[in-house]
């Protein structure tokens, strides 16, 4: 019988008897449907019966520009109630929605490099924001830091503007420091020829210039000194001399000169002293 049916009384029944009637019950199907909430590809809805549970879902929507957080029982939820996956045990409503949480999208700035000092600390950019590589320099000894290089060779300097929406890690740049060592005749301003200016590298010995060996007339070249006139004309590197590494630095190498002697002679011929 249904409710608000009519009771037809058996024809065998010769006596009329209290009737008992028992109620039946069916269980309640449970929907839960999922809403994106801005997003796209909400999984489809689900079942359960009444006094049950569910595993929710393990679809995850997706939104540009967000990162789904879980499901929420309102559209304005902040915190997530449900996550995919999850078991899920309400009793309170016939039907559920559950609304997809999102949380801003953020990018990872990485900064490596394991053999330098004084690195930045990484950086984050927002989804659609600008993010400006860092004012920090690195320092490496016997290097001059150039600029910031990704993994397809771009190269950052400090300020410049990054706007791509994805991960970024950047690499330092170092270039290794070079000193200028110069030639000078030191010949008191005449005309001398000495070896064109060279290049020393913070890691690597320098060795002289020997291709012009400096002449000048009345005086016998010695070699080289980073002073004009040192005493008793000390030389610090022969003309096939090495610059090593205790020399890092810009240096101009003086010619040293000794002055031409000739001995004179007399003779007697024939007389006595």
């Amino acid at each position: 019988y249904l409710p608000s049916g009519e009771y037809d009384k058996n024809p065998n029944d010769e006596e009329e008897n209290d009737i008992i009637l028992y109620a039946r019950y069916e269980h309640i199907d449970i929907i839960i449907s999922y809403d994106a909430n801005g997003g796209q590809n909400a999984p489809a809805n689900q079942s359960m019966k009444f006094g049950g549970s569910i595993t929710l879902s393990d679809q995850r929507p997706t939104r540009d520009g967000f990162e789904f957080d879980g499901w929420g029982l309102t559209a304005d939820a902040k915190i997530a109630s449900y996550y995919t996956s999850s078991k899920y045990e309400d009793y309170s409503e016939v039907t559920r929605t559950l609304y997809a949480i999102w949380k801003d999208k953020y990018y990872v700035i990485k900064y490596t490099d394991t053999n330098a000092n004084n690195m930045p600390e990484n950086g984050s950019k927002k989804h659609g924001d600008t993010y400006l590589i860092t004012d920090v320099i690195p320092t490496k000894n016997g290097y001059d830091f150039v600029d910031w290089v990704d993994k397809d060779n771009n190269h950052y300097k400090s300020g410049d503007a990054y706007n791509t929406n994805a991960d970024l890690e950047l690499f330092t740049n170092f270039a290794e420091k070079t000193f200028t060592i110069k030639y000078n005749a030191n010949a008191n301003n005449e005309s001398v020829s000495v070896p064109a200016d060279g290049i020393k590298y913070y890691t690597k010995d320098y060795n002289i210039d020997n291709s012009v060996i400096p002449t000048r007339t009345g005086y016998d070249f010695l070699g080289w000194n980073t002073i004009p006139n040192p005493a008793n004309n000390l030389i610090l590197f022969t003309s096939n001399g090495v610059i090593g590494n205790d020399y890092n630095t810009n240096l101009t190498l003086y010619a040293i000169w000794k002055e031409k002697t000739y001995t004179i002679k007399f003779n007697a011929n024939g007389g006595s002293d």
